[in-house]
């Protein structure tokens, strides 16, 4: 704001920005790695243990413009009529023009126009996200029991996502990863339009440089609970994962014995989370992660 009223409000707009940062994404990331790597030589960043969180951004796009497929083929089928009516106005009204004064298409043309692409990438986007979709049930052995996808007409990419505490969000779900022994830097982070955190942990980490290094310990909270996520990346990494897990019913002895292969991995990695957390270790971590600790900086000469 203040650079806003300095410059009499004169600024870049959105599209300006987004453009500037696509063109330039690769000197975004070595900028990104050189300052995380000078950091590291004055110890400011010990790349031992990080902390896992994430929150809503909301979008520029209205809750009441999401979309079924079914829905978008409707609208484009009322599109496409009213094209070929406007279409048709067009063309009788170049017969009775005589002085080429009323040539031009109607304005309403154009925005039909502007609907009928909008709604074609709508749709392609949600046979893409059906097709991700159906992959990963595949690669867990299971169908897909997720409800219909739905798309955003004002902003295809952005989801409605649960509420935190009392509002829903429109928009995106933003992770970062921060060193929690050292200064407190962000190392990693990502934006995604995934509704919960349980699938995200992966995807955070893998954003954190390598040329940095690779954390030893990951803590995080319970929404990022999933046993398969959890076994995978200390099988691949060796990265060792702390969260509380989350309270669950008691079973009896013969539920238990009739839970499936999934099921009875989730309840290992849930055991050895709670037993995790309960550790000395554990618990440092669950401070760490409340509070990350500041590092105490020289003066600087001639100051």
């Amino acid at each position: 704001m203040a650079a806003r009223y300095l410059c009499a409000n004169t600024h870049p707009d959105h599209d300006t920005i987004a453009k500037f940062r696509r063109e330039n994404r690769a000197l975004f990331e070595s900028c990104f790695c050189t300052v995380l790597n000078l950091a590291r030589e004055l110890g400011l960043v010990r790349l031992g243990a990080v902390a896992i969180d994430g929150t809503r951004l909301a979008a520029n796009a209205s809750g009441q413009k999401f979309r079924t497929r079914d829905q978008l083929e409707q609208e484009r089928q009322a599109v496409e009529r009213l094209v070929q009516e406007l279409l048709a106005r067009a063309e009788a009204a170049d017969q009775v023009d005589e002085d080429g004064a009323g040539t031009q298409l109607p304005p309403e043309l154009a925005d039909a126009e502007t609907r009928r692409q909008k709604i074609k990438e709508a749709m392609a986007g949600i046979k893409e996200r059906q097709r991700e979709q159906k992959e990963k049930e595949a690669k867990r052995g299971r169908k897909s029991d997720a409800k219909e996808i739905k798309v955003n007409l004002s902003d295809l990419d952005a989801a409605r996502l649960p509420p935190q505490g009392k509002q829903t969000v429109i928009g995106y779900n933003a992770q970062m990863a921060v060193e929690v022994e050292g200064a407190g830097l962000i190392v990693g982070a990502t934006v995604s339009n995934q509704t919960n955190d349980h699938e995200l942990l992966g995807p955070v980490l893998e954003q954190i440089p390598p040329r940095i290094g690779q954390p030893q310990e990951v803590i995080a909270d319970s929404g990022y609970e999933n046993g398969q996520a959890v076994v995978e990346l200390e099988n691949q990494s060796l990265i060792k994962i702390y969260y509380p897990p989350r309270r669950i019913h008691n079973r009896s002895a013969s539920a238990a014995t009739r839970l499936s292969k999934r099921d009875k991995l989730r309840a290992q990695v849930r055991c050895l989370m709670q037993q995790r957390i309960d550790s000395e270790r554990g618990q440092q971590l669950l401070q760490l992660r409340k509070i990350w600790p500041k590092v105490a900086l020289p003066p600087l000469e001639g100051c």
